[in-house]
C-alpha cells in the first residue's frame, strides 16, 4: 500500500499553526485535525471529560497523553476515508504521545509517511501575539483574528467573524501569566520531541513564524515542493 504523507505542525502556542493549517485547508485542499478544537468540542458537550479538559487548559496544563491520543485516533477512524492530505495541529505535544502515534504507523493502523513542520517564534513575540488574539466562538469555525495593528487581522465588522458571522472574542486563557506557563510546558517537551522525530526518521524542516501568514504559506509551499504531498 502506498503511504500517504502526514504533516505534523509543531511549534509554541501562538506561532501560527492553526492559521497556517486553515490556509492549507482553504487554498490547498488539505484536511486538519486540531487537538485544540477537539478539546473545545468535548468541553462544549458538557461531559465530565470535557470539564476536566476545560480545567486543565485554563490552568495552562496538558491534557493526559492517553486521552488526547484516543481523541485523535477516533478522528482518523471517522475522517480518513476521503483521501485528503492531513495536518496534525497541536499533536503530538509530548514524547509519549509521539510514541503512541508512531506505534499506530508501525503496526499499519495508519500507513503514513510523516513530515514535521516546525514553526519558530521567540517567547516575547508569542506573549504579545496571544494577548492580542481573538477567536470566533463558533466551534465549527474557530477563525483567528488579532487586535495587533501590525497584523492587520481584525474582522471587517467588530466582534463578528468574517467567515461565519459568529461572535469573536478573546479566549480566557490568552492572558500573559497563563501564556507564559504554557510556554514553559512547551519548552519542557519541545527538544525531546524533535529528538524523537529525528531518531525515528521523520523529515523535519523549519518555518519562520515571525512573518505575515501569507508569506509563511509561500515558504511552506517552497519547502514542501517535491515531497509528493
Amino acid at each position: 500500500m502506498k503511504k500517504r504523507t502526514l504533516l505534523i505542525f509543531t511549534g509554541p502556542p501562538g506561532s501560527g499553526k492553526g492559521s497556517l493549517s486553515q490556509l492549507c485547508v482553504s487554498k490547498l485542499g488539505f484536511k486538519q485535525v486540531s487537538t485544540g478544537n477537539l478539546c473545545r468540542q468535548e468541553i462544549a458537550k458538557g461531559t465530565q471529560t470535557g470539564e476536566k479538559i476545560d480545567f486543565l487548559i485554563k490552568s495552562g496544563k496538558l491534557v493526559p497523553d492517553g486521552l488526547i491520543t484516543q481523541m485523535v485516533y477516533d478522528w482518523f477512524l471517522e475522517q480518513l476515508d476521503d483521501g485528503a492530505l492531513v495536518i496534525l495541529d497541536g499533536y503530538p505535544r509530548t514524547v509519549r504521545q509521539a510514541e503512541l502515534f508512531h506505534k499506530m504507523i508501525l503496526d499499519g493502523t495508519f500507513p503514513f509517511r510523516v513530515v514535521v513542520v516546525q514553526l519558530a517564534l521567540d517567547d516575547e513575540a508569542i506573549v504579545k501575539r496571544l494577548s492580542s488574539r481573538f477567536v470566533c466562538q463558533n466551534k465549527q469555525c474557530q477563525a483567528i483574528y488579532s487586535a495587533n495593528p501590525d497584523a492587520n487581522m481584525m474582522p471587517e465588522k467588530e466582534g463578528i467573524c468574517d467567515t461565519c458571522g459568529g461572535e469573536v472574542r478573546r479566549r480566557k486563557d490568552d492572558v500573559p501569566e497563563v501564556i507564559r506557563e504554557r510556554l514553559r510546558i512547551y519548552h519542557q517537551h519541545a527538544h525531546p520531541l524533535l529528538d524523537f522525530y529525528n531518531r525515528v526518521g521523520y523529515r523535519v524542516f523549519k518555518l519562520d513564524a515571525d512573518q505575515p501568514i501569507k508569506n509563511m504559506l509561500h515558504q511552506f509551499e517552497q519547502e514542501t515542493d517535491g515531497l509528493a504531498l
